[in-house]
């Protein structure tokens, strides 16, 4: 198991597919938290240094260790998001707290 199709199937398959999206306004909105470079960055219509390629939200403890384990076997990072209102940048991913926004 190593392409990205096989990911997104097995995915599916686990969590159900509207809880499963490659919309870009879902992207933007996970790419970053309320850290204010990024909030300002936003707001001057800025790419973000790292955006998801894809967004899903389990529903329960079975629909999160089944997206961790078929991440973990196609060798996928994950990033975990919340609320989004960690201003230390915690649920971006580390090439986003790095260097931040421009």
């Amino acid at each position: 198991m190593n392409s990205h199709s096989d990911l997104v199937s097995a995915l599916q398959a686990a969590v159900a597919k509207e809880r499963i999206s490659w919309r870009g306004e879902d992207l933007d909105t996970y790419s970053r938290d309320l850290w204010p470079r990024f909030l300002l960055a936003t707001a001057g219509r800025q790419p973000m240094p790292s955006r998801p390629q894809l967004v899903v939200w389990p529903k329960n403890a079975a629909e999160v260790q089944a997206v961790l384990r078929l991440c973990a076997a196609h060798r996928v990072p994950v990033v975990p998001y919340g609320a989004g209102s960690g201003v230390a940048v915690t649920s971006c991913s580390p090439q986003a707290s790095s260097s931040g926004p421009a």
